[in-house]
């Protein structure tokens, strides 16, 4: 039957009975093979979803097959029952014979319980905490008439992952009990590959009680997804670019949870797999989250982890103008040259505060970091009028070289070369500022008088 017929007696027609040319072949449960007026298979579907035992009773009664059957996208009413946590209806339509695995689209009645949960209203919390426990109550009729407890959908997941994903900490602890593997990951190419459970909880959600009740059971906290290859401890510090709809994490909840981790022996310095190789300190400085970078430096986070560029955490706060950060790094023991503070607080176009508060301190601006440049070299790169100015202000000599052998003249101007603009096409606007940037930088050097000028535009 083509899929226009089905649909056509998906819909029905009360009052007007099905005919099938004789060339039709039937599937034997479908509901062209069972429905009769007034029992239509559509209107089951509804008293499954709605729990009307009675009206499912008298549907098995009047045919035990409706147990059995599926439409024409393979639903049957144990999935509308079980998406919906109808108890009493999932064990008629178990006694009757429905199939506890049954598939659709890619889901056990299990995966569409533990799913449904996200269409819940979510701001009445009686009404939020009665249907979480109907749900359990759900899922354990499921689970003791024999569930698939490794069955994955189509993304992957099993139960357990799925539950965590949605921070349903009931279901999580009824699916540890039940033994889930805690440990168990995604094998997909769908964006979650490589994530457990306790990966999939602290990407989405950060729920305190299932996050403990993971850890508690043995949930490696230095697993790490393939892409972009974070542990739990990354995601936590990079909340904010890996999920923008979780409501309501606070800082505190933040270093709760980094703490919960390191008490299960986290590692606080694993870079991540990705190009960056950040460690977790680096992505908390960047993300800002202070209460966090507490908790990293007090356990004994690294202060020196360089990432794949070479930078350090203090590198990262002098580039982002994070002053108190900068002092705070300083003050738990941070080389103030070996991490190239003053270098890296000279490319800050926002502020100069940092680069003041070096100055401060006493900091010597002529003495070339470990890599052999100082700051001015790296004003100038930055397109930093502001901070070049400040720096000849403070006394740095500009008739210096780099370890590429230029003077600070001549890195100036290749600089400048690098953004001017000789085509005579319009040029983006920041490119233009910084062109603009560039010559004041040259004039202010004093160099446009020089033989440099045509050797680098």
């Amino acid at each position: 039957m083509g899929l226009f017929d089905k649909l056509k007696n998906f819909m029905g027609n009360a009052d007007t009975p099905q005919t099938h040319h004789a060339t039709d072949e039937i599937e034997p449960y479908s509901p062209e093979a069972l429905d009769s007026p007034p029992y239509r298979f559509v209107e089951a579907l509804h008293a499954a979803r709605q729990g009307q035992v009675a009206k499912i009773q008298d549907y098995l009664q009047f045919n035990a097959h409706y147990a059995l059957c599926k439409n024409w996208d393979d639903c049957m009413l144990l999935h509308e029952a079980a998406a919906s946590a109808q108890t009493e209806v999932l064990k008629q339509l178990l006694n009757a014979g429905s199939p506890v695995n049954a598939l659709y689209k890619g889901n056990t009645p299990l995966h569409l319980l533990i799913e449904a949960d996200e269409t819940v209203n979510k701001s009445n919390a009686s009404e939020l905490i009665e249907n979480r426990k109907q749900r359990r109550m759900a899922a354990l009729v499921l689970i003791e008439r024999g569930a698939d407890l490794q069955a994955t959908n189509e993304a992957g997941e099993n139960p357990l992952h799925l539950a965590a994903r949605l921070g349903l900490s009931e279901l999580v602890d009824l699916l540890l009990n039940k033994g889930v593997d805690v440990n168990s990951t995604i094998d997909s190419d769908k964006p979650n590959a490589g994530r457990t459970a306790l990966l999939l909880v602290a990407r989405y959600n950060k729920d305190k009680r299932t996050f403990k009740r993971l850890l508690d059971q043995g949930a490696d906290p230095n697993r790490q997804d393939q892409e972009p290859g974070f542990a739990a401890l990354h995601y936590l510090a990079s909340y904010r670019a890996t999920n923008q709809n979780i409501q309501n994490i606070k800082e505190s909840d933040l270093k709760e949870l980094t703490q919960l981790l390191i008490q299960h022996h986290a590692n606080l310095n694993l870079p991540t797999l990705d190009k960056q190789a950040y460690t977790p300190l680096h992505l908390a400085i960047i993300h800002h989250h202070l209460e966090m970078v507490t908790a990293l430096v007090d356990a004994g986070a690294n202060l020196h982890a360089q990432d794949a560029k070479g930078l350090m955490p203090l590198g990262i706060a002098a580039r982002r103008g994070e002053v108190e950060l900068v002092k705070y790094l300083l003050d738990k023991g941070t080389d103030l040259y070996r991490s190239r503070a003053l270098f890296h607080a000279a490319s800050c176009t926002d502020s100069s505060a940092v680069m003041e508060y070096l100055f401060e301190r006493g900091i010597d601006i002529n003495m070339p970091d470990p890599q052999g440049y100082t700051p001015i070299f790296s004003a100038i790169s930055a397109y930093s009028l502001k901070n070049v100015k400040l720096l000849m202000e403070k006394g740095i000599d500009i008739k210096q070289h780099s370890p590429r052998g230029l003077t600070v003249l001549e890195h100036a101007f290749a600089c400048w070369g690098a953004v001017e603009d000789v085509s005579g096409e319009e040029i983006p606007p920041e490119r233009k500022q910084q062109a603009d940037n560039a010559r004041d930088i040259i004039q202010l050097l004093g160099g446009f008088d020089t033989p440099q000028r045509n050797r680098y535009i």
